[in-house]
C-alpha cells in the first residue's frame, strides 16, 4: 500500500512537471471613445444638421458665383461696390432663417460652412466686407458666445 501511494505520488508530481503552463495573452486594444449618451446626443446633432446643412449649401452655392464674378472685377472699387452688394444679396436672404437658430444651430452652420468652402466665416466676411468689417463681427459674435472663426474638426469635436 506505501508502494502504491508512493508511485501514485511521484506520477502525480511527474505529470504535473510534464504539462507547460500556458503563457497569459494580452492583445492590446486601441481605446474606445464610449459615451452613456451617445444615441440622445446623436440624435439631437443630426437634427440641428437636418436644420441648418441646406443653409450651409446655399451659402455655398452663392459664394462659388460670388467669387466667379468677383475675380473677373480687376478695380479694387468696383470689387468693394461687388461686396457690399454681395452682403445685401446674402443678408436679404439669410436675415430670417439665421435669426430663427438657436446658438448651437449657429455654431453647426459656421462649421458646416467652413467645411463646404474651406474657409472660415471671418475669412469670407474679410475678403468681401474687409478686416474692420469682419473684427466687428467677431466682436459682437463674442457677446452671444460665437465665434466667427471656428472650424469643421472631423477628428476632434466634430467626429
Amino acid at each position: 500500500m506505501k508502494y502504491l501511494l508512493l508511485l501514485l505520488i511521484s506520477l502525480t508530481l511527474f505529470c504535473s512537471m510534464a504539462q507547460e503552463v500556458p503563457e497569459e495573452r494580452y492583445q492590446e486594444m486601441p481605446e474606445v471613445r464610449v459615451d452613456k449618451d451617445f444615441a440622445l446626443k446623436y440624435q439631437h446633432a443630426l437634427n440641428e444638421i437636418k436644420r441648418v446643412y441646406p443653409l450651409a449649401l446655399q451659402a455655398k452655392a452663392y459664394l462659388a458665383e460670388f467669387e466667379a464674378e468677383y475675380q473677373t472685377i480687376e478695380k479694387k472699387r468696383k470689387q468693394k461696390k461687388y461686396g457690399k452688394q454681395a452682403h445685401k444679396i446674402l443678408k436679404d436672404q439669410f436675415i430670417y432663417d439665421i435669426r430663427d437658430l438657436y446658438i448651437n444651430q449657429g455654431i453647426m452652420l459656421m462649421k458646416l460652412v467652413h467645411r463646404e468652402t474651406g474657409q472660415t466665416v471671418t475669412d469670407i466676411v474679410s475678403k468681401y466686407r474687409g478686416q474692420i468689417q469682419a473684427n466687428l463681427y467677431e466682436g459682437m459674435g463674442k457677446i452671444w458666445e460665437q465665434d466667427l472663426g471656428v472650424e469643421y474638426d472631423p477628428y476632434g469635436d466634430d467626429w
